[in-house]
């Protein structure tokens, strides 16, 4: 079982241009933690979904 990125995917030039202009004035470090976090969330919406378990779910943060 693999994820993958279909081949057509591309980031909407609108979201960008709207992320730019929410976070233009913020401190690059906040913004690496925002969207770290948000990789975090995501990942772990995606093992829940294909019900992936493993020995380490102790260590998955906690939100």
């Amino acid at each position: 079982m693999g994820l993958s990125l279909p081949e057509d995917w591309y980031v909407n030039p609108q979201v960008l241009g709207e992320f730019y202009e929410r976070f233009k004035d913020t401190p690059k470090d906040e913004i690496k933690e925002f969207s770290f976090k948000q990789g975090l969330i995501l990942g772990k919406i995606v093992i829940e979904q294909k019900g992936i378990k493993g020995d380490d779910e102790e260590h998955w943060p906690r939100f």
